[in-house]
This record gives C-alpha cells, sequence and structure tokens, in this order.
C-alpha cells in the first residue's frame, strides 16, 4: 500500500471510493464544486443546456490519487508508470463507471503542461489508454499540489473549424475561419439565420446564441469545430475586461 502509514491508507483509499471519481459531461452539476477550471466546469455547463458538445467526461484528480494508493500507477527512480494497463482499465469502467465512448477520444490536461493533448486514443484498448494518461499525469511531478483532471472528449471528424469572440451587447461577432478573420451578425432571440449564408456559419450563429443564452453578460472567447452536420463547442473562456 502506498504510504507509510497502512491504516491511514485504507481510511483515505475508503474516502476516495466515496468521493466522485469522474464526472460525465452534462451528467451532474458539481464540476465547478469539485475544483474543476473554467474550461472543464463551463463545458459541463454548456452540456447540460443542451448545446452541442462532444460527448465524454473529466477523470477528477480524485482518480488519479486511488490510481497510486491502489497501485496501479506506480513511480521508480521518480518516473510514473503504468505496470498493468488492464488493470487501470479495470478501475475506470468497473470500480469508477466511467462512460463507454462509442469514438476515439481526445485527452486534455485540466491543468497548466506543456504536454499536449492526446489524440485519437482507442480507450477500448487498455496499452492505448494507460499511455495516454501517464504521459498527461507524468507531466507534474509526483507531490505536486496541482491537481491532474482530465477531459475525455470523442473526436469529431473536422469539416471546417475557427475560433469566435461573441460580447452579449454587440451586434456582431468576431470570428476566425480558415485562418481569416471576419465579422458575423448575432442572432436575436427568434431569428432564423440568413439563408444566404454557408450552412456552417448559420449552425455557428445558433451556437453563439446559445452560449450568449446559457451564460449571460460578458465576452466570450470560443472554440469550435464543424462537421457538416453540427457546430460543436470545443472550449470556452471568458475573456471580459473588469
Amino acid at each position: 500500500m502506498y504510504g507509510r502509514d497502512a491504516v491511514a491508507d485504507q481510511q483515505r483509499l475508503n474516502n476516495l471510493y466515496e468521493n466522485p471519481l469522474s464526472l460525465c459531461l452534462a451528467g451532474c452539476k458539481t464540476s465547478a464544486k469539485n475544483g474543476v477550471i473554467e474550461k472543464g466546469w463551463r463545458l459541463d455547463l454548456a452540456a447540460r443546456a443542451k448545446l452541442p458538445v462532444p460527448n465524454g467526461g473529466i477523470l477528477l484528480d480524485d482518480f488519479y490519487q486511488l490510481a497510486v494508493l491502489e497501485e496501479v500507477v506506480q513511480f521508480a527512480d521518480g518516473r510514473l508508470s503504468i505496470p498493468s494497463p488492464q488493470a487501470l482499465s479495470d478501475l475506470l469502467y468497473t470500480a469508477v463507471r466511467f462512460p463507454q465512448l462509442d469514438k476515439p477520444a481526445i485527452l486534455r490536461p485540466l491543468y497548466e503542461t506543456a504536454v499536449p493533448p492526446q489524440f485519437s486514443v482507442n480507450l477500448a484498448d487498455p496499452p492505448a489508454l494507460a499511455g495516454a494518461l501517464a504521459e498527461l499525469w507524468a507531466a507534474l511531478p509526483a507531490g505536486a499540489e496541482t491537481g491532474r483532471d482530465v477531459l475525455l472528449q470523442e473526436m469529431i471528424t473536422i469539416a471546417v473549424e475557427g475560433t469566435a469572440v461573441t460580447h452579449s451587447s454587440r451586434p456582431t461577432d468576431t470570428i476566425t475561419c480558415n485562418s481569416q478573420t471576419s465579422t458575423l451578425p448575432q442572432l436575436g432571440a427568434w431569428r432564423r439565420p440568413d439563408p444566404a449564408f454557408p450552412a456552417h456559419l448559420r449552425r455557428l450563429q445558433l451556437l453563439l446564441r446559445g452560449l450568449r443564452r446559457t451564460f449571460g453578460a460578458g465576452q466570450w472567447q470560443v472554440q469550435w469545430a464543424d462537421d457538416g452536420r453540427v457546430c460543436w463547442l470545443l472550449s470556452l473562456k471568458n475573456i471580459t475586461i473588469p
């Protein structure tokens, strides 16, 4: 058992099993209460508001702590390793009951790190899952106080993607698409998109209107991607200047 005091470690293990170890996007209302940073809890709130957010969930730092206590995650000479990928998969899907994702996933760290997201991860393949999580978890030293929350989402097939800045009190949004910046008229409460606009821009207008309705006053920076049918919200940040 990890740690000097086996009794204390067992109590901590019991406590971890009693706490939320993961959160389904749109599955609960506690992401912010569990200390998840803005990138994560705003996506959770958007999903609960029925905005198009790729299916997925958040593995909380407590899951990482549990994996360490269960010796699924181990350290040798200061290096993190996962000797049994199958044990990690069993912990994720049997003990924690993380939802099965039907498509390859992208894993994003919800903490500051130079390690990039892990793309096209087959979560049903234990070695692939273990390799991706180990890469992200190892980005922080073993004793780091920063939580190792990880966002797991199904990847989408991107036809066009970009960014947008929308303000609750302005008539137009600023969008960047295909390396070009332009403005896009905001949709009022009951207005329909102009059929003269390309389909992906009409879907983007609807997404941005939904974001303003959900998050209210302020200025919002949005990362979006369109798969030809749906304009998906990938990230959202409040950039309102005080």
